[in-house]
């Protein structure tokens, strides 16, 4: 070849090079405005999901799409690293952002292969693809990336990227980065896990999905082992390091996010009220909230409430089988197994179909492909049910009950121990604060929250029924009245102006009383003494006296009404109320959070605690400082006076002496003190109570209100439900004794008139007065008298009435 053929060679070598660079230059000036602008990274956050905290620490609840756990690069294992670079870009610290002779190489192994066999994305390529590109495959895309990884190289060190890099990659199962996904596979943190499972995590970002080792462990095996010989090949891992490694099995097994505590109505609760502060950011920017619940009464709440309602449940008698299916007609167990995916569990109570029933007991297959047996100790219950009011006949054999196919619930007992069940129509509620300061310690809003969301501690507004006596007595204090003031519990009939109505309200147990003594009548639960305290006061004083107490006067009925607690509230209204009588007679807050940490573990927010103090200076923070200060408190107002808290204490811990609530003294305390309630209809039962530093309130009903049954008042329906999450809430603790105010006397009365007898008469019982209110001795012969609170007047019931 001529030197002159050589020389015209080079020129069109030359000129095309020269359009080469010249083409590579217009498509970079064409591509850089709408390259995204680099300098975001450096304010760019990770999405790192919602979490929610007992106050010990225990995870309740997680929100967020995706599963991250942050991890910096000084905490990164080295063997991480070390499999990481192997799997990825062995070039990583050498290279500026592209690897020009990885891509040389993937593009001469990709000509031999005559396909797409070997990519050459950088780490830092696809740090740039993550945070910036979609994942679309054209070239504009690719030449976008790799300019945007020089910009990167320039802007961040080596270690910011990687840092970025193991945080960021989606490596399948809803985890972003290492740290989650080791979670996520292994239930571990990165720290405590292998060699061989560092590779398998490495392996997963070339294909989450194809290579996982969860849905396709033997491609995920192959993988692994790739990166393994890779790490060997660079010296990252010895050959002892390596052989133990690749003789590892595959250990991959889905670890969900776990919960340490079961508060589903909590978390839930917890969850709208950080969505409406913070918004949809709430699950992307790291919160952690730690919550006021208690572990060990929140797991008593639950326990209490759900073995109430099932106790109730089981009074009424067996609504019979979900369905019955024709096992002749089913191919086998695994179509029996299918049909029973579609019944939901509730913790113990399992879905299950009877397989065979003898004249002992009933075998049944459960959803969880055990068979069980189901003896007739735990089967004879099961009294037809008809109405709320009238069961069926008692059954003689299990035949009578069960037949071949019908699909029940069993409900796992003690010592493997099975036992016919199922899911209660009825509905409950409970929930528990400190009554000084007004921290949430417990809530369960229904039997299953997986079954019905709906939060009865919140969202259910129910009559409160005989719950309010005590308001109403109250009120009463403070109108004149005292503990041994007689008030004629004989018939009344009303007169509703209004509608012309003539209204006729009677006592629980139907029968009429005489003059009875306020401490008698509230123990009692009189509803004709509260009608008549009501009327002698009138309503609207009564009514501005109980929403001191925290109910919305707007809901409060200004009428006679309002004695027998035709007031509509929630449980969580209710509570409030009884802690005020708990905490000496202060309104507190009720609040679920107590602090809010962002990503870096600084508190940003604080929940409105009310601090209970009667020398604390008032300085009540706003909205503001609460939002950034953990120490802000509210000072909580006093609403009724110490000795009207102290002397309505006297009387509600009466009530569990002598009253209605006497099954509360299995507790063997002293300082409890509580109200039964029960609606018109038995439509609800309700029980409110308190010690000194616990205050709970037991609601049970049915969501659209119907007949609970006969007897199923609130000492029998949520009384029970009350001791059982007392005894684990003042489990510890011994009872504490309640001091009265400086203007608190204590006198002898005559148990039946009230009037001022000495300490020797045969029916002498002490009573607590404010001082000047008690009866006189010299005064004791007059009959029907009430003190008018401190002055000499005397009025007589029946003026009065």
């Amino acid at each position: 070849m001529s030197a002159k053929t050589i020389f015209r060679i080079l020129i069109v070598l030359g000129n095309l090079f020269a359009v080469g660079v010249a083409t590579v230059f217009i498509a970079v000036l064409l591509l850089l405005p709408s390259l995204p602008d680099i300098e975001e990274i450096r304010v760019l956050e990770l999405k790192v999901p919602l979490r929610i905290y007992s106050s010990e620490g225990l995870l309740m609840g997680e929100y967020g799409s995706e599963r991250r756990v942050p991890l910096r690069i000084e905490d990164a294992p080295a063997k991480l690293i070390a499999a990481v670079l192997a799997a990825e870009d062995d070039r990583y610290y050498e290279h500026v952002g592209i690897d020009y002779q990885g891509l040389l190489r993937a593009i001469y192994i990709n000509l031999q292969a005559g396909s797409r066999a070997q990519g050459a994305s950088t780490i830092t390529m696809q740090v740039a693809r993550n945070f910036f590109l979609s994942p679309e495959k054209t070239y504009a895309r690719k030449a976008k990336e790799a300019l945007l990884a020089l910009r990167l190289e320039q802007l961040l060190s080596k270690d910011e990227i990687l840092e970025l890099y193991l945080n960021k990659i989606f490596l399948g199962h809803r985890s972003y980065g290492f740290e989650a996904a080791s979670d996520a596979y292994y239930g571990k943190p990165l720290a405590d896990i292998n060699i061989a499972q560092y590779a398998m995590l490495a392996a997963l970002p070339k294909a989450p999905s194809s290579i996982n080792p969860i849905s396709n462990p033997k491609n995920a095996l192959i993988r692994r082992n790739y990166v393994l010989d890779r790490m060997l090949e660079l010296g990252y891992i010895d050959s002892a390091e390596h052989d133990q490694a690749i003789a590892e099995p595959l250990t991959d097994k889905l670890h969900l996010a776990q919960v340490d505590l079961s508060a589903p109505y909590v978390v839930e609760h917890i969850r709208q009220i950080m969505y409406e502060r913070y918004g949809e950011n709430a699950y992307e920017d790291g919160y952690s909230v730690y919550s006021t619940v208690n572990a060990k009464d929140q797991e008593a709440a639950v326990i209490s409430l759900r073995k109430g309602l099932m106790d109730y449940d089981k009074r009424h008698g067996y609504r019979g089988a979900i369905r019955n299916l024709d096992l002749s007609l089913l191919d086998g167990k695994d179509k029996i197994l299918q049909i029973l995916q579609k019944y939901q569990s509730s913790k113990q109570l399992v879905p299950a179909v009877v397989l065979e029933v003898s004249q002992e007991s009933a075998k049944a297959l459960t959803k969880s492909d055990e068979v069980i047996e189901i003896p007739w100790e735990y089967i004879k219950w099961a009294r037809p049910y008809i109405t709320s009011r009238s069961l069926g006949k008692k059954p003689e054999v299990p035949g009578d009950v069960l037949t071949v196919g019908d699909v029940i619930y069993a409900l796992s007992g003690s010592e493997d121990q099975w036992q016919l069940t199922q899911i209660p129509n009825v509905e409950g509620a409970l929930v528990s604060i400190d009554p000084n300061d007004g921290s949430v310690k417990a809530m369960v809003g229904g039997f299953d929250y997986y079954l019905n969301k709906f939060n009865r501690v919140t969202q259910a507004v129910r009559q409160m029924g005989s719950n309010i006596k005590p308001f109403i007595y109250s009120a009463a204090l403070e109108n004149g009245f005292t503990p041994a003031s007689l008030v004629s519990g004989a018939p009344v009939v009303v007169e509703d102006e209004s509608t012309n109505v003539i209204w006729r309200p009677e006592n629980y147990s139907g029968k009429f009383y005489g003059d009875t003594r306020l401490r008698k009548a509230l123990s009692l639960s009189l509803n004709l003494v509260s009608v008549r305290l009501l009327r002698s006061m009138g309503a609207e004083a009564a009514v501005d006296h109980l929403s001191s107490f925290g109910f919305d006067k707007e809901q409060l009925p200004n009428g006679l009404a309002l004695a027998l607690g035709s007031a509509e509230v929630t449980p969580l209204n209710v509570v409030t109320g009884y802690a005020t009588f708990a905490n000496g007679g202060y309104i507190v807050e009720p609040y679920t959070i107590d602090y809010v940490k962002d990503r870096y573990g600084k508190t940003i927010f604080t929940g409105k605690r009310t601090e209970v103090c009667d020398i604390c200076v008032r300085k009540d923070v706003d909205d503001e400082s609460e939002s950034t200060a953990q120490s802000a408190v509210k000072i909580a107002d006093r609403v009724i006076s110490s000795s009207n808290a102290y002397i309505m204490g006297e009387l509600l811990r009466g009530v569990v002496k002598t009253g209605t609530a006497r099954k509360a003294q299995s507790l063997n305390r002293t300082d409890i003190g509580g109200k039964t309630g029960t609606t018109n209809n038995f439509e609800d039962a309700w029980f409110s109570g308190f010690s000194p530093n616990v205050a709970a309130t037991v609601w049970v009903g049915f969501d659209t209100p119907s007949d609970l049954g006969r007897h199923e008042a609130g000492s029998k329906a949520a009384l029970p439900i009350w001791i059982d999450f007392m005894t684990t809430a003042l489990e510890g603790t011994s009872s504490q004794p309640i001091l009265p105010p400086d203007n608190i006397v204590r006198a002898s009365v005559h148990s039946e008139t009230g009037e001022a007898v000495g300490a020797e008469h045969p029916q002498a019982v002490e009573e607590v007065f404010v001082i000047g209110t008690q009866p006189k001795l010299e005064l004791s012969s007059m009959q029907g008298t009430l003190s008018s609170g401190g002055n000499d007047e005397q009025k007589s019931v029946d003026e009065l009435f």
